[in-house]
């Protein structure tokens, strides 16, 4: 008799610890939409505001000179000490 009532528990806890992961992944989401967002960092690049900067993180992987190219190609960099920017 004790054997069934150990296999009886132990499938009860193989089965219900699946609603219990569900049901805390559900209670983690909606605390987290009551907090609010974690990043508090400005948007950079175009569609900034849309994209929060994926399009400046996607020419920082492709290109390391992305920031100086871009301020050439728009004429706005005649300072040649703004060269020596960094991203701190």
């Amino acid at each position: 008799m004790r054997r069934h009532a150990k296999q009886n528990l132990l499938l009860t806890i193989w089965l219900v610890t699946p609603l219990v992961v569900i049901g805390l992944l559900m209670y983690w989401i909606f605390a987290s939409f009551r907090t609010g967002p974690a990043m508090h960092e400005p948007g950079v690049g175009a569609g900034a505001g849309d994209a929060g900067g994926a399009n400046a993180v996607g020419e920082m992987l492709h290109d390391e000179n992305a920031d100086e190219r871009d301020s050439a190609e728009s004429g706005s960099n005649t300072d040649a000490a703004g060269d020596e920017q960094s991203d701190d």
